[in-house]
Parts: C-alpha cells; sequence; structure tokens
C-alpha cells in the first residue's frame, strides 16, 4: 500500500473517531441519540451538496448500490445510537468496528475475489484481535455486544457495497458525494416523519454539534472510499479500523471513561496490524 494512500486513511480514521465520540457526548438518554444521529444524516447532505457540482453524475450501474447502500447505512446509524445508549463508547466502538473489519475482509474477500497477500491477512488477523481484545477489556454487557455486534454487520456491508460501488463510477469523489446526499435525504426525511418537532427542537440544542459532526463524518469517509480505488477492500478496511486507537484516546481524554492497562496491549497489537497492511 503507497504510504500516500496510508495517511490518508489514518486521516480518516481520526475523524471517524472523533465524530462516534461526539454521538456519544450527547446527554440523556432514550432517543436522544438517534436524533443525534439523524442530525449526522443531515450534515452528510450539507457536503455532499458542496461536492455535486464537481463530480460527474454516477453511471447506471452505480445507482442499485447506491440504493443498497443508502438502506445500509439506514441501519447503521440507529444501531450506533443504540450500542452508545448501552455502553462506554470506548467498548461499543472496538467492539462494532472489530466485528466489522473480520467480515468485511472475508466479504471482500470470497465476494469480490479481492485477495490480499499472506502479510495483509497477517495484518488484518493482528487488527481484528487486537480491536476484538480492547472490547473483552472493558465493561460489556448484554445489549452492548448485541447492538455493537448488528452494527459490525451493517459495516462489513457496507464496506463492501461502497468499495465495488467507488470503482463502477467514474471516480471515488463522484460515487462518495452522490451517496451521502442520497442517504441523507432519506435518514433526515424519515427522521421529520418519525420524529417531527421533537427533531426541530432537539436540533435547536444539538444540531451546532452533531451537524458538524456529521460533515467530519462525510470527510473522514472519502478517503476510505478512494483508497478502495487504489489498494485491496480489504486492506483498506482493516487499516480504517485503527480508528479505535483515536477513539480510545478521544473517550479517555474528553468523556472521561476509564481505560484498564492491558487494554494497551490490544491497542499495540492494532498498530502491528497496521505495519503488516503498509508493507503488504
Amino acid at each position: 500500500m503507497p504510504i500516500d494512500v496510508l495517511l490518508i486513511v489514518l486521516v480518516g480514521a481520526l475523524l471517524h473517531a472523533s465524530w462516534n465520540v461526539a454521538v456519544k457526548s450527547g446527554g440523556g438518554g432514550g432517543g436522544d441519540r438517534v436524533m443525534d444521529v439523524i442530525l449526522v444524516a443531515a450534515g452528510n447532505v450539507i457536503v455532499g451538496c458542496l461536492f455535486l457540482p464537481f463530480v460527474d453524475f454516477p453511471p447506471a450501474q452505480s445507482w442499485p448500490l447506491i440504493a443498497v447502500s443508502t438502506i445500509i447505512h439506514s441501519l447503521y446509524f440507529p444501531l450506533i445510537a443504540m450500542t452508545y445508549q448501552a455502553g462506554d463508547v470506548t467498548v461499543g466502538y472496538p467492539i462494532m468496528r472489530g466485528g466489522g473489519v473480520l467480515l468485511s475482509a472475508l466479504l471482500a474477500a470470497f465476494l469480490a475475489t479481492d485477495l490480499p497477500g499472506p502479510l495483509g491477512w497477517a495484518g488484518i488477523f493482528c487488527i481484528g484481535c487486537g480491536i476484538l481484545a480492547l472490547a473483552l477489556f472493558g465493561r460489556g454487557n448484554a445489549r452492548v455486544l448485541l447492538m455493537g455486534g448488528a452494527t459490525a454487520l451493517t459495516v462489513a456491508a457496507y464496506t463492501l457495497v461502497d468499495g465495488l460501488g467507488a470503482r463502477s463510477a467514474t471516480s471515488a469523489f463522484s460515487y462518495a458525494a452522490w451517496l451521502v446526499v442520497v442517504q441523507g435525504v432519506f435518514i433526515t426525511a424519515v427522521g421529520l416523519i418519525w420524529r417531527g418537532g421533537a427533531l426541530v427542537r432537539h436540533a435547536r440544542v444539538r444540531g451546532k454539534i452533531m451537524i458538524p459532526a456529521g460533515m467530519i463524518s462525510v470527510v473522514s469517509y472519502m478517503p476510505a472510499l478512494w483508497a478502495m480505488t487504489k489498494a485491496p477492500i480489504a486492506l483498506v478496511a482493516a487499516l480504517r479500523e485503527t480508528s479505535i486507537v483515536f477513539a480510545t484516546l478521544l473517550g479517555v481524554l474528553f468523556l472521561k471513561e476509564k481505560v484498564p492497562h492491558q487494554r494497551y496491549i490490544a491497542i499495540a497489537a492494532i498498530i502491528a496490524g497496521a505495519v503488516l497492511v503498509k508493507f503488504s
């Protein structure tokens, strides 16, 4: 994997961790974080629309993938909210991202015939095991395991679909821009129909945080889509999961979550996996 691709994916991983921490930071229980992720989707639309004048209209073969990805993301966003309602970000994030990386690698390898080399598989294994070990050293419960596992399934699904979608379009940025606009409009519209005035009132309080978080989430994903056109999908998906390192640090610094010392061993495994991916 070229060094420029490596660095761009790592920057995207930091941004991805940042907006997840923003969702977790939301006050209140119940459906507050569900409304937070609807506002994240609204923020997606803003960035997507800024890109539309500068990208091509996706070809016909891209639109079924955009439609499928929109449906998957419509499940992914609420599942994130429910995961963070059930447990700490330093527990939920590793579960959903760790499970996702392993499933992404398997799906990409056996469905898309996008096979990494031996070092690539070793890196995927180290990253996946390290992330899952982080969850084992946390304060987990049955609900966070269930919600995090369900989120992992959506992560694996959209990683494969969007990797193929980026390759089907004239450019990764064209696919990504249209995708985030379509999915953002859809999720926001469903949210308004579902929550109505409650969502509007929530936006007045949390919109100044969550809408920018949604804009960051788009910026965090576009580098990954571009990288998937330059390197195997499974390798990019695995390297992007180093965001768990950033999420752990942000959770400790800003959310004041307690992290046992043993978990730093798992972080070292993730870093070792990233090095293997780099040299694969």
